[in-house]
């Protein structure tokens, strides 16, 4: 984890110098400056001190910059079939913190609707697992049928969606 990043945005949003840092820390500005430039990093010892600075957890200093953030969860999109509840979680409050700091942010806007269609579309194909066996156990259950059928019409209606949207665009801006 890049520390010396998280200090020096964290320090900049404070608005207080290396030497305010330092002096509340009882080290010199130099070190603080080498962390700064990931020269070197904060003695363990430092980090409850720094926490406290900043109003922060001892976990928030190690947290990913929100670049790196975004970056982790559009790659969950390409890469991972189901997001557990707790990596949800964790991903719509980022993206809600960041709307709710700036409400035209467009990439966390993006973000929040892709994570949801994506759990969408992870559980209408647990779902169609579930309506299969029952249509497996017995091929008359009316309910078997439906739900298999409710499943399969999202997802036919989702890709008519996408080559619809896909169609739209193309001629509003003439690609």
């Amino acid at each position: 984890m890049d520390i010396g990043k998280q200090i020096k945005t964290l320090r900049l949003a404070k608005g207080v110098t290396q030497e305010e840092l330092a002096a509340y820390l009882g080290v010199s500005f130099q070190a603080v400056s080498k962390w700064e430039t990931e020269s070197s990093t904060p003695d363990i010892a430092l980090l409850p001190n720094i926490a406290v600075f900043f109003g922060i957890t001892i976990d928030e200093l190690f947290q990913l910059p929100n670049e790196a953030e975004f970056e982790r969860i559009e790659n969950m999109f390409w890469h991972e079939r189901q997001i557990s509840a707790e990596t949800f979680s964790h991903c719509v409050r980022f993206l809600e913190g960041i709307v709710q700091n700036n409400p035209k942010n467009i990439r966390a806007l993006v973000c929040l609707a892709r994570l949801y269609n994506h759990r969408a579309k992870a559980d209408h194909e647990t779902a169609s697992g579930y309506a299969k066996t029952v249509l497996l156990l017995n091929p008359d259950e009316k309910a078997g049928w439906t739900a298999f059928l409710r499943v399969k019409l999202f997802l036919i209606l989702n890709g008519f969606a996408r080559r619809q949207i896909r169609i739209s665009m193309r001629f509003i801006w003439g690609t």
